[in-house]
């Protein structure tokens, strides 16, 4: 399945005026085949200049962009280019429906100085040491220790009693 309507030469064709090509997966996404991805997301040039092919099929279906918002998927899937899974959102939009989703980062995806397993065995410590002690002892800071016991920071992980 492809764009109907394009043509050679028209700027939304992308690298070597290629057509805009894709394949309906079983969720309704269409998966872009044309072009090549750039961390997920299809990209081709317009004009001269790279843009992501999401844009474009917003902009051919759905009308402009505005400024400062940006191109938000329904269905999650950076390949997908279905008019229908795109929507305006702002920064702001687009994190909240990233935190709505539980598709943030978490743990050892956004703190490299603590695993799982240390974050474990600093609950169990605090115990019976003081928490300046188990800070020392990791190379951390009272106050994250404090987080992580109370369930501030890496809330993924059970804490007991709650």
């Amino acid at each position: 399945m492809g764009l109907k309507g394009f043509q050679k030469g028209n700027p939304y064709g992308g690298r070597n005026k290629k057509n805009i090509t894709w394949k309906v997966d079983e969720n309704g996404c269409w998966i872009c085949t044309s072009h090549y991805l750039n961390k997920g997301y299809p990209i081709h040039q317009v004009n001269g200049n790279k843009t992501y092919v999401s844009h474009t099929m917003f902009k051919l279906y759905k009308g402009d962009i505005l400024d400062n918002m940006h191109i938000c998927h329904t269905c999650d899937n950076p390949n997908c280019i279905n008019p229908d899974h795109l929507f305006l959102g702002t920064n702001t939009d687009n994190y909240l429906d990233k935190i709505n989703k539980n598709r943030h980062a978490k743990g050892e995806k956004c703190n490299n100085k603590l695993s799982e397993k240390d974050v474990s065995e600093i609950r169990e410590k605090c115990k019976t040491i003081s928490q300046r002690k188990v800070a020392k002892e990791y190379n951390i800071s009272q106050q994250t220790i404090s987080r992580l016991i109370t369930g501030q920071t890496w809330k993924h992980l059970k804490t007991e009693g709650k």
